[in-house]
């Protein structure tokens, strides 16, 4: 028997690697590990809360920056384009009104024009087959383990996505390891690895939020370089 996860619209996608239900198993292991990806693709990494929307942000307005409208206009699913996220299955999600009758590659990912710019929370045992044979440009973002947990936290009860918990009850869950994304620590360790790579672009959140300006030229200078 599967062990009960934690929090309400979790699971564990493998013993210890715990997932909110919005990120589709089928999808993971399917659609999601064969995704193609293209030349001039631009994976946004990180653990939850710790800047993914924010760069991604800033990676599109820096491709589209002659025509900033668009991205006003777009909507928030395809301006944080999460690979693993859809469709939506599980009751506790359907009785929130969440209605995504398709993974978001299926969706628009696949079909959005080049170039893209998708983001992922998984550890790189689970990446796409393709990421590291064609090593796509990747960026990614670390923050400090504290703000994360407090960020995590004003999250479960901001987003229909999770479910509302005590400070107490997330804190003992984080130490444990047993919360989205898995735990901390390891997802940091493994993907540490490819810190230096020159695909890899590693940006800290803190380092971002004291040089806005600065960050979007290292992104864009990097991206020029790839």
């Amino acid at each position: 028997m599967d062990e009960k996860p934690p929090f309400k619209k979790t699971y564990y996608y493998r013993p210890g690697y715990l997932l909110p239900t919005i990120c589709n198993r089928n999808t993971i292991d399917t659609v999601y590990k064969n995704f193609e990806i293209r030349d001039d693709d631009t994976f946004v990494i990180s653990y939850y809360k710790s800047g993914t929307a924010w760069v991604n942000e800033m990676v599109k307005a820096i491709i589209h920056v002659n025509d900033l409208e668009y991205l006003e206009f777009i909507e928030f699913k395809e301006k944080m384009a999460v690979l693993e996220f859809g469709p939506v299955e599980g009751p506790d999600l359907v009785e929130e009104g969440l209605f995504y009758p398709k993974s978001f590659i299926e969706d628009f990912i696949n079909d959005a024009p080049s170039p893209r710019v998708v983001a992922t929370h998984m550890q790189p045992d689970y990446v796409p087959i393709q990421f590291f044979q064609k090593k796509p440009k990747t960026i990614f973002v670390s923050r400090n383990p504290k703000d994360v947990l407090v960020s995590l936290y004003h999250w479960h009860s901001a987003t229909p996505f999770f479910s509302s918990c005590t400070w107490e009850q997330l804190y003992e869950e984080f130490i444990k390891g047993n919360t989205v994304c898995g735990r901390f620590w390891e997802f940091y360790k493994k993907w540490s690895k490819y810190k230096d790579e020159p695909w890899m672009l590693w940006l800290k959140f803190e380092d971002i939020k004291a040089n806005h300006n600065q960050a979007i030229k290292i992104i864009a200078d990097s991206s020029a370089d790839h």
